[in-house]
């Protein structure tokens, strides 16, 4: 009787609540709309991204997921936002077969058709269009999704990898590849939470974004519920699946784990150190906690990138962060950079992400460039500022090629994506930023930088919104007004510098237009910037003079002595060219400059060569031996970068000149490194160095022979050996082993380390026969997808094996796309640019013109490949003879032409 009376007051109170009370629930389509014709979906937009009728609010994923099959399944249920009635819902989706899909609104359930369409650009279909019978109303609507996919066979999407006899399956979705594991809107501008449900076979451990919530076993199954993420955009989903080690670090702040393959957890507690020891300062940098629930960091045994900034569980080549006690120097400086570029993303790309990917820069530039601060606060004694520096002058190279795009391009397709992730994104963006910090000053842009990630913490955000963050905390300048032009213009500004250098006061005349190597041509003359310079005298306590540089020329006066150093430290984004008769007194007092200083000068001096408006004779002649009594490692190493450049263009005839001249300018350096009683780090990395460019720049077979008696020693055991100079022995002495001795190296490698260096050392051979056989062992199954670039690139660089290599990737170029399917092919159009006479170049051209158009992502690469051997031709045309004229004469049969790293 009770509950009669509760039903007739409810129905009462329903009458009594007006008339929107007294009408019944509309259906799920309105009468008139069930009548009309159902429109077509909309067509791909030519953006390359998805309609906007629909956008996603959260994820429920539920994925059953066992490495040892060949494929995996998968169910989802995606909450939208209908903007406007529609029929269809239009998301990404790729190798995917959908077993059943519905659409939930307003209490009715509609089945879905699925279809699949190429979007603008695409080469294969990638946008999954669901189809209902009549429109879904505007508001809240749940799509529910079945499907079945294969595992990814490009180290992309949801893959599977072995090792040691186990089988595990990994994640890779960054740009646009979370589509091959579920069908998603994968885009970064949705970010949205997810809940993940993983079932994987038992005795497996299953990982994701958020910390494990629940686990239940039952029938042979394992199913892991995670912790529902705070919202992250579908390339930043990760899942790890197999039988793992699990090294605990630190148990808050975040927590964190070290997770690797079986047996492999005892090489992790120098990445784990570093990881406890590098997250703390970038909490303190940027103001924000570690913004997750936990930290995983996975060390993955077949991975295409170094690493990768799922947000709370990273993961990372397993060869770059297992390090053994024979880990070099090098290898750990590595790990610190690179686990401080993952980490940083955590907060520039993941807590705070672009709208789009004409902003990559935001994510990928950021995080080198806080890889160099951070690292200098965490270890100083690396020297990350000088790191720094150097890499704005190496970038300077692709940027100045007429077919360098801008850090911020438009972005329509999935292949101009892909070709966002290069040298511009990262070093580039990294140096504009280094730069904007030195112009605003570092307390006001990292105030800038707070405000930013405070302002749109979980949130999508521009590089107008970082500027603007930035000129509110520095008034005075105007971050935004000298970045545009760097971010939104290819190319280098070059200062053109003449007037009085020398006396109490130099006067400086100062001139910007781009720089353009021969080759070239005029290409941007329109272009402008606004130029932050700076000069400064010789000395300790140099004081620098700046100006800002715009328009037509002006004349900026540096109190000094002779000389004057242009763009201290290289905190400029911008080359500077001295007159011819400036080189000489120049580079006669370099050692009284800082090393950003030397390095950056250095660079320039090659760059004025390139451009032709200096005598390569004069480099010869004047720059580069003043370098023969530097002692600072990145100095000496970009002098030994520019003999490798000038080898490019030797000829056979000229060759046993240029030999002898470029160990002339190596063995002095050698010579004051095997004096001394004792190396610091720097030394035994600089030792090592240039031991390599001394036996790969000439024919010192005396060197090559001592370096193979140093490898046996080496892999003997002897602990008096410095690692760095045993594993350069190692590569250098591979020259003397037979291919077959260097392939059983690797196969029986039991290190993550013992891998990498025999992987390298193979790559040593030096004769067609043995470049022959390294190449056709690549293809076998011996030779992982992620390993291929040991092989490949070090035999096509090497002088003696290039020609062969070349022509032995057009033989088998079906071959190989076979070994590296897909997106993993792209860098091979990379090949055409060791073209550097008319003749190669043309077949460069025609050959991998028609192979590129095959290949998603792989535009711009090919012309800027082709670009790079065009201006290599050019440039042998120019500075041949003038090299010729430079080099002392050397009484010697010619050997094989030139040599490339």
């Amino acid at each position: 009787m009770k509950r009669l009376v509760l039903a007739a007051l409810s129905v009462f109170v329903t009458l009594a609540c007006g008339p929107e009370a007294r009408e019944p629930r509309p259906p799920l389509v309105a009468s008139s709309e069930q009548v009309a014709p159902v429109p077509p979906p909309p067509a791909p937009r030519e953006d390359g991204r998805l309609p906007t009728v629909a956008k996603p609010l959260r994820y429920a994923l539920r994925l059953a997921i066992d490495p040892r099959k060949d494929t995996f399944s998968g169910s989802e249920d995606i909450l939208l936002d209908v903007g406007e009635p529609t029929a269809h819902v239009v998301l990404n989706a790729r190798d995917a077969v959908v077993k059943r899909a519905s659409i939930k609104a307003r209490n009715e359930t509609l089945p879905l058709h699925a279809t699949m369409r190429a979007s603008r650009g695409a080469l294969a279909p990638d946008e999954l269009v669901l189809s209902a019978d009549r429109l879904v109303p505007s508001g809240h609507a749940t799509v529910t999704i079945e499907w079945e996919a294969p595992f990814g066979k490009e180290l992309a999407g949801l893959y599977v990898a072995k090792d040691a006899g186990d089988t595990y399956a990994f994640t890779q979705f960054e740009a646009a590849d979370a589509r091959r594991a579920f069908p998603c809107f994968d885009e970064p501008g949705y970010k949205t939470p997810f809940d993940v449900t993983l079932t994987v076979p038992s005795g497996m451990l299953a990982l994701s974004n958020g910390p494990e919530a629940a686990r239940d076993d039952k029938s042979g199954a394992t199913t892991f519920t995670f912790k529902t993420t705070a919202p992250i955009p579908t390339y930043l989903v990760a899942f790890a699946v197999g039988n793992f080690d699990l090294v605990e670090g630190q148990k808050s702040n975040p927590p964190i784990r070290f997770v690797t393959t079986h047996g492999r957890g005892a090489f992790a507690k120098t990445a784990l150190h570093d990881a406890e020891g590098i997250v703390p300062l970038l909490a303190k940098y940027f103001g924000i906690a570690y913004p997750y629930d936990k930290l995983d960091l996975v060390a993955v045994p077949d991975f295409g990138a170094g690493g990768m900034e799922n947000a709370g569980i990273i993961t990372f080549r397993d060869d770059a962060v297992l390090l053994d006690e024979n880990a070099s120097l090098r290898q750990k400086r590595g790990l610190v950079g690179l686990m401080t570029h993952e980490l940083a993303h955590q907060w520039f790309g993941d807590l705070v992400t672009m709208k789009w990917w004409d902003d990559l820069w935001l994510n990928e530039g950021f995080a080198t460039w806080t890889t160099y601060k951070i690292v200098d606060a965490y270890a100083p004694e690396l020297g990350s500022k000088i790191d720094a520096a150097a890499s704005a002058t190496y970038i300077m190279d692709q940027d100045g090629l007429a077919s360098a795009r801008a850090i911020r391009q438009p972005v329509a397709s999935v292949g101009q994506a892909m070709e966002s992730f290069d040298g511009i994104t990262y070093q580039k963006g990294a140096a504009v930023l280094r730069m904007i910090e030195h112009y605003v000053g570092d307390d006001a842009f990292q105030r800038g930088v707070h405000a930013y990630l405070a302002a749109h913490a979980f949130g999508n955000a521009t590089a107008d919104d970082l500027l603007s963050a930035v000129d509110a905390a520095s008034p005075d300048k105007s971050a935004s007004d000298l970045a545009r032009a760097y971010l939104d213009q290819p190319g280098v500004p070059v200062v053109a510098l003449d007037g009085e250098l020398c006396g109490t006061k130099a006067t400086l005349m100062t001139k910007v237009a781009r720089f353009a190597p021969l080759g070239t041509g005029s290409v941007g003359a329109s272009a402008s910037w606004k130029v932050p310079f700076c000069a400064e005298p010789g000395g300790a306590n140099a004081t620098p003079t700046c100006a800002l540089l715009e328009g037509g020329p002006k004349v900026v006066s540096v109190p000094s002595a002779c000389p004057v150093f242009a763009n201290p430290d290289a905190m400029g984004y911008y080359r500077a060219f001295w007159p011819t008769g400036s080189i000489g007194p120049l580079f006669s007092k370099l050692s009284t400059t800082s090393p950003g200083t030397r390095v950056a000068a250095l660079a320039d001096a090659w760059a004025e060569v390139r451009s032709g408006k200096l005598d390569a004779g004069v480099l010869l002649r004047e720059v580069l031996p003043a370098i023969d009594r530097e002692d600072e490692r990145h100095v000496v190493e970009r002098l030994t970068s520019i003999l490798f450049d000038l080898a490019d263009v030797v000829d056979a005839a000229t060759w046993p000149a240029f030999e002898a001249y470029a160990h002339a300018r190596i063995a002095p350096h050698l010579a004051r490194l095997d004096r001394a009683r004792k190396l610091d780090d720097d030394q035994k990395l600089l030792r090592s160095s240039l031991s390599y460019a001394d036996v790969a720049l000439g024919v010192n077979e005396a060197l090559a022979k001592k370096l193979a008696v140093v490898a046996k020693k080496f892999a003997s055991g002897d602990a008096s050996i410095d690692v760095d100079y045993g594993q350069i022995a190692t590569e250098i002495g591979a020259r003397f082993e037979t291919p077959a001795t260097l392939q059983q190296a690797v196969t029986s490698a039991t290190t993550p380390q013992a891998h990498a260096l025999a992987l390298r050392a193979a790559s040593g051979v030096t004769t067609p026969e043995g470049a022959r056989a390294q190449l056709e062992w690549m293809l076998s199954p011996a030779v992982k997808l992620q390993d291929v670039r040991y092989i490949l690139w070090p035999l096509a660089s090497h002088r003696a094996t290039r020609a062969t290599t070349l022509a032995w990737v057009h033989e088998h170029w079906d071959a190989l796309r076979g070994k590296l399917p897909g997106q993993l092919s792209r860098g091979l159009v990379g090949m055409s640019s060791y073209a550097c006479t008319p003749t190669d170049l043309d077949e460069a051209r025609a050959f991998y013109t028609q192979k590129a158009a095959t290949l998603e992502g792989a535009a711009r690469p090919l012309a800027q490949s082709l670009e790079t051997a065009s201006l290599c031709v050019a440039l042998r045309t120019q500075i041949l003879p003038e090299m010729r004229a430079a080099l002392p004469r050397v009484s010697s049969s010619a050997t094989a032409g030139p040599a490339r790293r």
